[in-house]
């Protein structure tokens, strides 16, 4: 009787490869669930902030009617001096946004008939696509938003 020799290191080497793809997936689904995971954090940041500034018109709801919390996103941050309640209520939420998720600003716009929209915007790095087919995946195509409306 002639022994097999040589099989055993071929069925090693095969097992191998498989073991080490299915390794290779598991790492890429843990990135992805990652990534996905950090996304949705800087969402419900946004939606919090964003809710934050509601609590903050509702509680000085006469100065929102009147305009006092006006704010178009790219704006100067209101300066230090000015000590209206509606301006350090405005300093603070964008200073928060600002430090809390990446490229952070916000809006904000109230009618006299006491209509707001808030809007919180950020930058999402993760975000690949070409959203806005101009050739190159840029900030512009990076730029998440949440807006909220709500009467006061």
């Amino acid at each position: 009787m002639k022994r097999q020799s040589g099989i055993g290191l071929v069925e090693i080497m095969v097992t191998v490869v498989i073991v080490s793809v299915s390794i290779l997936a598991t790492i890429r689904l843990q990135a992805g669930s990652l990534q996905d995971n950090h996304q949705a954090w800087l969402r419900s940041c946004a939606d919090m902030m964003a809710n934050d500034m509601f609590e903050r018109l509702l509680a000085n709801s006469n100065a929102a009617l009147a305009g006092s919390y006006e704010h178009a996103e790219g704006g100067s941050i209101p300066s230090a001096s000015n000590t209206s309640m509606a301006q350090v209520d405005l300093r603070q939420w964008l200073n928060l946004l600002a430090s809390q998720l990446p490229g952070g600003d916000g809006s904000v716009t109230c009618t006299s008939a006491g209509m707001c929209t808030v809007s919180v915007y950020w930058t999402d790095p993760s975000i690949e696509d070409d959203t806005n087919s101009d050739g190159a995946v840029d900030e512009d195509d990076q730029q998440t938003s949440i807006r909220l409306v709500s009467a006061l």
